[in-house]
C-alpha cells in the first residue's frame, strides 16, 4: 500500500448511504404517493413523486460526480513475469530475426 487518502473511509460510506437512500426513494415514494394519495390531484401525486424522487437521486449523482476523482486507496501490483513464446515472420529487406524465430518474453 502506497498511499491512503485521508477520507477514504468517509467518503465510503458516504457513497453507500446515499445509493441506499437513492433507491429507497425511488422504490419506496412513488408506493407511498399511490397509497396515501388522499384528496390529492394524480397531477399532484405525480409532482410530488417525481420532485421526492429527483432529489434522492440527484443527490446521489452529486456526490459521485464530486468525489469520483477521489484517491482511496493506490497500491503497487506486481507485474508477473510470464514465459510466452510468440512466432515472428521477417519482412523482406530486414535483418536479424527469420521466419519462425522465437521471442521470448
Amino acid at each position: 500500500l502506497l498511499y491512503e487518502g485521508p477520507f477514504a473511509g468517509l467518503t465510503t460510506r458516504l457513497k453507500t448511504v446515499s445509493i441506499s437512500t437513492a433507491i429507497m426513494g425511488a422504490l419506496g415514494v412513488p408506493l407511498l404517493v399511490h397509497f396515501y394519495s388522499g384528496d390529492i390531484s394524480a397531477s399532484g401525486q405525480y409532482a410530488v413523486g417525481s420532485t421526492a424522487v429527483v432529489c434522492a437521486c440527484g443527490s446521489t449523482l452529486a456526490m459521485h460526480f464530486a468525489f469520483s476523482p477521489y484517491i482511496h486507496k493506490l497500491e503497487r501490483i506486481p507485474v508477473r513475469k510470464c514465459n510466452m513464446t510468440e512466432t515472428t515472420e521477417s519482412k523482406e529487406g530486414e535483418e536479424g530475426e527469420g521466419e519462425g524465430d522465437k521471442l521470448e518474453t
